[in-house]
């Protein structure tokens, strides 16, 4: 991990706080994700002081915690606990455990022990461990910066299923028949599809018949608003956004998802309030779906914001409530963003959890794009939990799948992670 000075900064206050202790002390140390604990250790032992990691991430290891410190004790080595943001199986018995067992631990490693972990763990270990607790020395806090750049956020509409080919047979069928409602119902769905498919230039064409045919054009309007979008010409994005407005048939929960979207990289809090709007007004609506793409999408502002805390929370409703709906696109797109922000928490290995679930449902939704951006963030993730070959191979498929795709941008992507895991593999 690239430590950036505020976090050096920190590090050297608790190391100079360390060196003043004499004997036992639990020393809280607030972190946003185990990372950061596990680049102060390291930072340590580059510094010549030897230091053990205790990460207890499953029942048996909390049950077994007390004799995890205590095993191979030294009195020349610093111990440190990393605990997770959320109660996991068989904590609450462990750190009970620990607080039955304190004047053991204190005799057994007779000095300080790094207490690392989000405020809930140390929540946590105050309300389950208050003997342990008591003995404790100031909280020292690592705090860095949470934000990553917005990106590929969840559009409004609706699900589709029907594979495209058959929707173009459909759709001239109804052609031939001079059905107007019909062309304009099966162009939505066609457009939906190859939008999601990330095949731009023909949904344009789609949308853009279709608009020349339908009577009632509001959800198309709000389609080329997208696909305008995604082709880079954000004027005429717009126009066709206040054209949806101006149909009274267009819900208005698309149409604040659409705005924000179109406005998510300019402004965020702007595009925040959006979705906020969009998110009340597609539950009074009963449109559950669109209520969670909204809350999703809130999710991706707040995480542009710096606000991962909070994003974490929309994010998992969001990715529950589509998964619910039998949603896969829309859940795995929530869960690629769900990674974005346990990673912007300096938490590789949730993120990495979140990045493989995604993989394995964009792989069958004939996505290019969506499949490479997953693996660009899996090939981080694993560099920073140190397995540079497997995100080696990662960030080779994403090259592979961007360049097939065509997409310059993402082609730069791939490229920057995969020179980004040959940097750790020569470090």
């Amino acid at each position: 991990m690239k430590l950036a000075p505020e976090i050096v900064a920190a590090f050297e206050s608790l190391a100079r706080s360390m060196a003043l202790m004499d004997g036992f002390a639990l020393i809280p140390v607030e972190v946003t994700g185990p990372d950061l604990g596990r680049a102060f250790a390291a930072w340590l032992r580059e510094r010549g002081r030897r230091t053990r990691v205790v990460e207890p991430v499953d029942e048996p290891g909390w049950r077994a915690i007390v004799a995890s410190l205590l095993d191979d004790a030294d009195e020349r080595t610093t111990t440190m606990v990393l605990g997770p943001r959320a109660l996991a199986p068989g904590m609450a018995a462990g750190l009970s455990l620990l607080n039955q067992r304190r004047d053991s631990i204190v005799s057994g490693l007779a000095h300080p022990l790094l207490w690392c972990g989000p405020l809930e763990f140390l929540k946590a270990t105050w309300e389950r461990a208050p003997d342990l607790w008591s003995i404790r020395g100031m909280t020292h806090r690592v705090l860095p910066g949470s934000r990553a750049p917005a990106e590929s956020p969840l559009w409004p509409g609706v699900v589709v299923r029907d594979a495209k080919e058959r929707l173009r047979q459909t759709l001239a069928g109804a052609r031939a028949q001079g059905d107007a409602p019909m062309i304009a119902r099966v162009s939505v769905q066609l457009a939906e599809a190859l939008l999601a498919a990330g095949e731009f230039a023909e949904a344009n064409e789609v949308i853009a018949r279709a608009r020349d045919e339908a009577t009632d054009s509001g959800s198309l309007a709000l389609l080329e608003a997208r696909a305008a979008s995604a082709l880079g010409d954000m004027a005429r994005a717009h126009r066709a956004l206040l054209d949806a407005t101006e149909r009274p048939s267009t819900p208005p929960s698309h149409v604040a998802i659409t705005g924000g979207n179109l406005g998510l990289r300019e402004d965020a809090a702007l595009a925040k309030r959006a979705y906020e709007e969009a998110v009340v007004t597609a539950r009074e609506a009963g449109d559950e779906r669109n209520a969670a793409v909204a809350q999703a999408d809130l999710g991706v502002a707040e995480l542009a914001l710096g606000e991962a805390d909070d994003a974490l929370v929309h994010l998992e409703a969001a990715r529950i409530a589509l998964r619910d709906l039998g949603d896969d696109r829309g859940e795995a797109r929530t869960l690629a963003h769900l990674g974005r922000a346990h990673a912007a928490l300096f938490d590789a290995r949730t993120a990495a959890a979140c990045f493989e679930e995604a993989l394995d449902l964009v792989r069958d939704q004939e996505d290019v794009r969506g499949e490479a951006r997953v693996r660009c963030h899996l090939a981080r993730a694993y560099v920073e939990l140190g397995d540079a070959e497997k995100g080696r191979e990662d960030a080779q498929q994403a090259l592979a799948l961007a360049r097939k795709s065509g997409d310059e941008q993402l082609i730069v992507r791939a490229e920057e992670a995969l020179a980004a895991t040959s940097e750790h593999g020569q470090g």
